[in-house]
């Protein structure tokens, strides 16, 4: 059965890269992402495509260190995904993004 609308909610805690979303196995999509910063500070980020679930390379990164004022957003549309690739994303502050996945899924 096919997923649509929202498909993943997250809060980038660390620094470090974290996965977002993994589309499942046997199916594909196009998603959207959306990158809040909800800090009283401005943050800059990094969003990856993996074909697997596994750390991001540096050949991954499809926004690397995007500057996103305080209280601002950064949508990402049409990313087109095959079944298991992940999305990644990471800030250079931990506690101060949040990730909104939604698109549709098949």
């Amino acid at each position: 059965m096919a997923a649509q609308g929202l498909l993943a909610t997250n809060a980038i805690a660390t620094t470090a890269d974290t996965l977002v979303y993994t589309c499942p196995v046997s199916s594909s999509g196009s998603v959207t992402i959306n990158i809040c910063n909800v800090s009283g500070s401005a943050i800059k980020v990094r969003v990856a495509l993996t074909a697997v679930v596994g750390a991001p390379s540096s050949s991954d990164y499809i926004v690397y260190q995007q500057y996103i004022a305080n209280e601002e957003y950064l949508t990402i549309p049409g990313i087109v995904l095959d079944a298991g690739n992940s999305i990644y994303v990471k800030s250079d502050v931990g506690n101060a993004a949040t990730t909104k996945v939604w698109g549709y899924i098949d």
